[in-house]
Formats: structure tokens, C-alpha cells, sequence
């Protein structure tokens, strides 16, 4: 009983206490529902605010707040000042009043400058008047000087007339060609000579001329030119009638062509080139139709002489010493074109007209024929006082370049001989191609098949007929005076062909290379003994 009453007791106890804590935790059970239900608001509560700053932050462009409370309170600095200026702004009634003023004030200068155009017309007609009537009064003081001077010269051209008149008197009868005409009255000239008429050996007659150069008995100079020089001027003298003669000062360019007319007995005149020469009247003369007088130059009264009986049957050789001080193309150019033509189309029209009366060897009083027995040779310095020649006229001449060096020897004496008439010369020349030709042809189709190709396609250099026909009447002479083919196709591949790519600037140094490879190669299937000394130097 007692157990059963402790444990009654014992379980009534255990009850309150039970009761008392499931109040207890019933209490604190409400208290969390209670804060957590708080708790669930207050978290809808941010929620809300979560959403509302994400859609404020959308519309700000999700830009940071800083900025945008910077922009914010510019906008409210900007709004202050707009107020600002809205309070101060005039009235419509003031702004009405401005517009009418301005519009009045465009109406006045609209005037104002209308009024100042006006105002400046009216002082330009005061000025216009009061010139004019300077001008009206200078104009009566010039026409007093004008009627004056019209006097005088009136005076003067009375004068004038009588002048004229006089020189007309005493002009009739005398020739408009003083030095031409006194050529066909001086017996000198007018008397034929005799004439060394054989020349058997082009060899011994090139070594007889080389001795006869060297040594002057006139002036006892002694010129010593080599016999290859002395052949190739010669055998040049064949080819064609203009020669250009080039080297450095001092190297006898202007010697050579006269001592070879003194060795063959023949005519020469030395013609020096001015650098102001501009066309042929500078070269040959021109006609005053006032004075009815052609003033004759040296190079006119050369050509003149040369066809006189004195001269006409032997040959005649002209300089023109430092021929490219002035452009050769445009003073001698009627010549280089007179020298492609036929032998009786070749002349000088000197004038448009006749006149009366005229030297004796002028055609129709008015051209003179170019004579056949005359040979030009033109000196060449290359430096910057010069010209360099065109193609043309390199293709057209005998081009000779004189060394800088030459040997000495002691000439032998030479008798004296009557002058080499032009037509003794020109049987030699006629004897040798003759004999020679089949030399002088092959040797031209050596040339052209060994080089036109690499010379075309490398250096675009090319040639036509005139240089067959130069190596034609070239090349024999050469052999028969005593040179070889190898010498004579030397020269012509030197001075006609590789001379036009001297000096230029496109020129590649494995083209030059090329070249020489091919002269080197090709040399020996000439057949003819030596070097080519002048192509490959």
C-alpha cells in the first residue's frame, strides 16, 4: 500500500510536472509562432522592398546609385537655375517691343548702306570727272608732243628715202654675195692644178699619209697618230661624209682632220662652233633684204671654195671644231637631211627668191649645190659646257674616239706630190669593196647574228640597212689599207652599237656581264686574228 501510494504520489507529481512543462513548451511553441510569423512579414516586408529597389534600378538602367544621385542632383541644380532664368525671362509684351525694334534697326542699316553705295558712286564720278579733265588736258599736251614728233619723223623718213634711194643706186649691179662672187673672179681659185691620179696599194698609201701627218714642213709641229687611226679615218672617209671625232682636250681631235687634208694635198677650212647657235642661219648666213647683202659665214664660203675648179676635182675637208657646244640637231640639221639624199637633190636653199647678180655656181640664183667632194668632221668634248649628239646623228657619221696616248716615231721623208683628186680616192675606195665584198658581208652577217638578239632583248638596241650598207663600204677599205676584219668589226660594234648603251641609267651590271660573255664567245667565229680591243674595254 505504501508502494502503491508513493508510486500514485510519485506519478501525480510526474503529471504536474509534465502539465507544467507542456505549458511551458506550449508557451514558448506560441511565442516562436508569434516571432515567426513576425519574422515571415518582415521577410515579405524586405521582399517587397527587394522588388520594388530591382524595378527602380531597371528603370535607372541598373546604373550604381551614385551616379544616379549624382545626375539627380545636377537635374535639381539645372531645375533651380531654369527657374532662375524663367523669373528673370522679359515679358511677352517686352519681347514684342524688342522684335519691332530689331526689324526697325534692319531697316535702318538696309538704308545706311544703301545711302553709303550711293555716297561712294557719287565720290567716284567726282573723281572720274576730275580725272577726265586732267586726262583732256594731258591729251591736248601729247597731241602738241605727237604733231612735233610727226614732224620729225617726217623730217627723218624724207632722209630715210634719200638714203635708200642712194644704196639702191649704187647696189645695181653688185652681187648680194661680196665673198662668193669675189671667189669667181680670183684666179687662184679659178685655175685648175694637177692632180695625183694613183693610188695602186691602199696599205703603202695609209703609210705614206701617216708619215706625211706627222711631220708639218710649214710649222714643223710633228703629230704622231697611229696607222690603225690614220686606216680607220681613211676607211671612214668611205662610209660617210660627216665624222665626229671624240676624246679629252688635247688629244688632236681638230689636228687630225687638217693634217689629213694637208697629207692628201686637199682643201680645208676650220669653222668654230658657238654655244649660242640655234638654227642654220647661225651655221651658213642669212640674207638683209634692206641692204639686199647675204652675210656669208666662214662655213658658206667653205662650202663655196670647195666647189671652185681650184678644189672641185680634189677633196675638201671642213671642221667643225667643238661641234657640240650648241645642239648639232638644230643648226646642222638641213645637212644631216642634204647628206641622206640623192647627190643631185643635195643643196642649200639659201633664199626664197633669186637675185641679181648671182655668184656663179648657185642653182637658179638662189641654192647652192653641196658639193661631193667635201668631207665634215666635228670635234667633241663631253663636259657641262656640251650637248650630247642624238642617235640620228651618231648613226649617220664615222665616230672615232682618238686615245689619250700616242706613240712617237721618226717619220720617214716623204717627197712632195701633187693633190689626191677626189676620183682617184674614190676608184681606190670602189677597187677595194670590190675585192673585199664578200668579207665586208660576212662580216656583217657575223654581227648581226651574233648580237642583234642579245642587244634587242636586253638593251633594246636595234639597226636597219645603213648599217649594212656602212660595214659594206667600210669594212673593205679597212683590209685593204692593211687592217683586219677583227679591227674593222671592232670599231663598227664599239662606236655604232654598244656607244648607244654608254651612260645608261636602266642599265643592269648582269646585262653588261651578258654582253661581254657573248663578245667574248662569239669573237672567235669572225675567223680574223686579235682582240676586240675597243668593244670590251
Amino acid at each position: 500500500d505504501v508502494l502503491r501510494e508513493d508510486r500514485e504520489a510519485f506519478d501525480l507529481r510526474v503529471k504536474q510536472r509534465a502539465g507544467a512543462a507542456l505549458e511551458e513548451a506550449e508557451a514558448k511553441y506560441r511565442d516562436l509562432e508569434a516571432r515567426l510569423a513576425a519574422a515571415r512579414n518582415e521577410r515579405d516586408s524586405l521582399y517587397e522592398r527587394l522588388r520594388e529597389r530591382e524595378e527602380a534600378e531597371r528603370a535607372l538602367g541598373n546604373r550604381p546609385l551614385d551616379q544616379v544621385k549624382r545626375e539627380l542632383d545636377a537635374l535639381i541644380k539645372e531645375n533651380k537655375s531654369l527657374t532662375d532664368r524663367l523669373a528673370k525671362r522679359p515679358s511677352e509684351d517686352m519681347v514684342g517691343r524688342v522684335e519691332m525694334l530689331e526689324r526697325a534697326q534692319e531697316e535702318w542699316e538696309a538704308d545706311r548702306a544703301r545711302l553709303s553705295q550711293e555716297l561712294m558712286a557719287s565720290r567716284a564720278s567726282v573723281a572720274r570727272s576730275a580725272i577726265a579733265v586732267t586726262e583732256l588736258e594731258s591729251l591736248r599736251d601729247q597731241k602738241a608732243a605727237l604733231e612735233t614728233g610727226r614732224d620729225l619723223l617726217q623730217a627723218a623718213l624724207e632722209e630715210l628715202r634719200k638714203d635708200v634711194d642712194e644704196r639702191i643706186r649704187r647696189s645695181d649691179g653688185v652681187s648680194p654675195f661680196p665673198s662668193c662672187s669675189q671667189m669667181d673672179g680670183d684666179d687662184a681659185l679659178q685655175g685648175r692644178v694637177p692632180m695625183f691620179d694613183e693610188i695602186p696599194d691602199l696599205a703603202a698609201f695609209c703609210s705614206d699619209l701617216q708619215n706625211r701627218v706627222a711631220y708639218d714642213p710649214t710649222s714643223g709641229k710633228e703629230l704622231y697618230y697611229s696607222l690603225s687611226d690614220i686606216r680607220c679615218f681613211l676607211a671612214g672617209m668611205a662610209m660617210s661624209r660627216l665624222h665626229l671625232l671624240q676624246g679629252i682636250s688635247g688629244t688632236g681631235k681638230t689636228s687630225l682632220p687638217l693634217a689629213f687634208a694637208r697629207a692628201l694635198g686637199a682643201g680645208a677650212a676650220l669653222i668654230e662652233v658657238q654655244a649660242g647657235w640655234r638654227d642654220r642661219q647661225d651655221l651658213i648666213g642669212h640674207f638683209n633684204a634692206f641692204e639686199r647683202r647675204f652675210y656669208e659665214s666662214e662655213f658658206l664660203q667653205a662650202l663655196y671654195k670647195a666647189q671652185c675648179p681650184r678644189y672641185a676635182d680634189g677633196v675638201f675637208i671642213v671642221v667643225l671644231d667643238e661641234m657640240n657646244l650648241s645642239h648639232p640637231e638644230q643648226y646642222f640639221a638641213d645637212l644631216l637631211s642634204a647628206l641622206e639624199q640623192d647627190p643631185q637633190y643635195q643643196k642649200l636653199d639659201l633664199m626664197t627668191a633669186a637675185v641679181e647678180p648671182a655668184p656663179v655656181l648657185l642653182q637658179n640664183g638662189r641654192a647652192l649645190p653641196l658639193p661631193q667632194n667635201v668631207w665634215f668632221v666635228g670635234t667633241a668634248n663631253h663636259d657641262e659646257t656640251t650637248k650630247d649628239f642624238a642617235d640620228k646623228t651618231y648613226d649617220r657619221a664615222h665616230v672615232m674616239e682618238l686615245p689619250r696616248h700616242r706613240e712617237s716615231f721618226k717619220p720617214k721623208k716623204t717627197r712632195a706630190r701633187s693633190p689626191v683628186s677626189l676620183a682617184t680616192l674614190q676608184g681606190a675606195f670602189a677597187a677595194a669593196q670590190n675585192t673585199y665584198q664578200q668579207q665586208a658581208a660576212a662580216a656583217y652577217r657575223f654581227v648581226d647574228a651574233q648580237f642583234a638578239e642579245i642587244l634587242g632583248r636586253r638593251f633594246r638596241v636595234g639597226w636597219g640597212n645603213r648599217l649594212e650598207r656602212q660595214m659594206l663600204n667600210f669594212v673593205p677599205v679597212v683590209l685593204a689599207a692593211g687592217g683586219t676584219t677583227t679591227e674593222a668589226v671592232d670599231h663598227i660594234l664599239a662606236t655604232k652599237l654598244l656607244r648607244k648603251i654608254r651612260d645608261r641609267h636602266d642599265t643592269r651590271p648582269e646585262d653588261l656581264e651578258a654582253l661581254r660573255l657573248a663578245v667574248e664567245e662569239a669573237w672567235p667565229r669572225l675567223g680574223s686574228q686579235g682582240e676586240p680591243v675597243k668593244s670590251t674595254s
